[in-house]
């Protein structure tokens, strides 16, 4: 949803007035309200990252910084494979994910010189997901312009792109370092 994200966006410079223990106390009572249905759906996994991606360093600048992150990263080409999936197997099932799977690496260039592949949708999980984003953080301008839009063609196969599937962007986006088209902000 729109709302959300805008909300969000409108958020991140009054969170910077926060202390740092009261920053710690924020991203504390997050993870309790994250943790207390046993699952994150997918506005709890954006605002988690979201709020430690832009937060994180403005408390921690030349400090400790604040380990939320995943540890080693894949490569490119795998994870390339897990974003999208991800973006394929929003809402989809398993025709449904192949086929749009497919319509996003459709004349891409392929990451690392490797086909791209479709992974099982139980074998994805929050850990990979960021294990990913940091992996394509640390890629050229190039690379993520390229795996932002073939998410984007994931996400879009069938001509409508949802809310769910506009916040998943948004999170790709985010994660990656690199800023959503205009028809997507």
């Amino acid at each position: 949803s729109a709302a959300k994200i805008a909300i969000l966006d409108l958020c991140i410079p009054t969170l910077k007035q926060l202390s740092e223990s009261e920053y710690e106390r924020l991203l504390q009572m997050l993870d309790w309200v994250i943790a207390a249905d046993e699952k994150v759906d997918l506005f709890e996994f954006m605002l988690q990252h979201s709020l430690s991606r832009h937060l994180s360093s403005h408390f921690f600048s030349g400090k400790r910084k604040l380990d939320r992150g995943p540890g080693p990263t894949k490569g490119l080409s795998e994870s390339g494979d897990i974003l999208l999936s991800m973006m394929a197997w929003n809402g989809r099932d398993s025709k449904g994910a192949a086929k749009a799977f497919k319509f996003a690496v459709e004349g891409s260039t392929p990451f690392e010189s490797r086909v791209p592949s479709l992974l099982p949708e139980d074998s994805l999980n929050s850990e990979l997901v960021l294990a990913a984003l940091a992996a394509f953080e640390e890629a050229s301008p190039l690379v993520k312009k390229r795996i932002l839009e073939m998410c984007g063609h994931a996400a879009a196969e069938d001509g409508v792109l949802t809310n769910e599937e506009a916040e998943l962007l948004r999170v790709v986006a985010d994660g990656i370092g690199t800023a959503l088209p205009p028809f997507l902000s």
